[in-house]
């Protein structure tokens, strides 16, 4: 310096390179001198990394993440000492829950699985459930079973559960005449129904019998009133009815034509009929078919004798004798015949001689002649049978020849 002289300014700041990696210093005879001072920044510790940053200085990192080893069931950690450690932390996962299964996956950590569905017994007659203290609980149920109906008889089976049998069936009191049921809160009810057993007909008597149910006795009998007169019937709705035989003579029905009937006092009355038609000549009787048959009778009155001549019948007399059949001749009545007296006849004339041909000629000259007919006396007195005699045979030879007769 002019002023003062020689001036030695210290220049050792120049030698501060910005570097906090080193230690810059000036050496009279080097100069400026730089010594990297990184290992300085080791801190003996393993759980950093130890390097220098020029612009800070040292950097002591921490580098414990590295010690993680991705296992969720480890404590990661590092000891400045020692380094990483991974400690098990299994037994950290213990819930105090009885009804977990506690365990550690190492992907995600403590797992504590439910495990309440282990307490399930397979017994439907318990309440299966898990207590976190206790651990399973297996609880009778069975009064749950109890269904509060009298109709059922309630039990528990462990395979299916409740079972409410149905005891209605036991309310059967064997007795037809009852309805037996069960009613839930009453419990067994029987029934009388014996009024069930009207079967609206008047004309059965009805009941029920314990044993075989309805009965329905008929008593239409009951409907008799002792009175042959009448028709005793028994109409189910409305019961008895004694309905009179008759109420005039066209109600009653005549079993034929020889019967008739009339009504007395609602009773038909059959009275046999009297065929009488005043007739003397007649025959009077009854055809149940058609009625009176009136058959002539006047046969009767014959006599079977030709002399005394034909008897008649008069209505209202009767037969009457009749008038003497020859009256101008004499009467033979061996053989019916009125004859001529020509003479005394032989009664035993043989009858086996006919008529002659002396006889036809002198019949038929007489017949010609004026003396020609019954009446005539001279015809009927000739010797037909020409043998010598004029007798009973010859006058039989005439009336047959001439008049057609015996």
């Amino acid at each position: 310096d002019p002023a003062t002289g020689c001036v030695f300014e210290d220049t050792s700041a120049r030698c501060d390179d910005k570097n906090a990696c080193t230690a810059d210093t000036c050496d009279p005879v080097k100069g400026c001198l730089n010594r990297d001072i990184s290992d300085e920044c080791k801190d003996s510790n393993f759980c950093t990394d130890d390097s220098c940053d020029p612009a800070i200085g040292c950097v002591n990192e921490d580098n414990s993440p590295r010690c993680d080893d991705s296992n969720a069931c480890t404590t990661d950690g590092c000891d400045p000492d020692r380094g990483c450690f991974n400690l098990d932390s299994s037994a950290d996962c213990d819930d105090k829950n009885a009804c977990t299964a506690d365990s550690c996956d190492p992907a995600t950590g403590c797992v504590n699985e439910d495990t309440t569905a282990e307490c399930d017994d397979q017994n439907a007659c318990t309440a299966d459930s898990c207590d976190t203290v206790k651990g399973c609980l297996n609880e009778d149920i069975t009064a749950t079973c109890d269904d509060k109906s009298l109709c059922t008889k309630d039990s528990c089976d462990p395979a299916t559960g409740c079972v409410n049998e149905d005891t209605s069936a036991e309310c059967d009191d064997q007795n037809e005449c009852t309805a037996d049921s069960c009613d839930p809160l009453q419990g067994c009810l029987n029934e009388d129904i014996s009024a069930q057993c009207d079967d609206q007909d008047a004309c059965t008597a009805d009941s029920c019998d314990p044993e075989t149910g309805c009965l329905y006795d008929d008593i239409s009998a009951q409907c008799d009133d002792g009175n042959t007169c009448t028709a005793d019937v028994c109409d189910p709705e409305t019961g008895c009815s004694n309905v009179p035989e008759c109420v005039v003579a066209e109600d009653c029905q005549a079993a034929d034509f020889c019967t008739k009937v009339k009504c007395e006092e609602g009773c038909c009355k059959v009275f046999e009929m009297v065929c009488d038609d005043w007739n003397a000549c007649t025959d009077d009787t009854c055809d149940p078919a058609s009625g009176c048959v009136y058959t002539d009778n006047s046969d009767r009155c014959d006599d079977g004798l030709f002399c005394n001549g034909e008897e008649l019948c008069d209505p209202m007399k009767g037969c009457l004798p009749g008038r003497p059949a020859c009256t101008e001749s004499d009467c033979f009545e061996s053989i019916d015949l009125c004859a001529p007296v020509c003479g005394p006849f032989d009664q035993t004339a043989p009858a086996t001689v006919g008529l002659s041909v002396i006889g036809v000629v002198e019949l038929v000259e007489c017949l010609a002649g004026p003396d020609a007919g019954y009446a005539g006396e001279f015809c009927q007195c000739l010797d037909f049978d020409a043998d010598g005699d004029v007798d009973l045979h010859d006058v039989s030879i005439f009336q047959l020849v001439f008049q057609g007769g015996n």
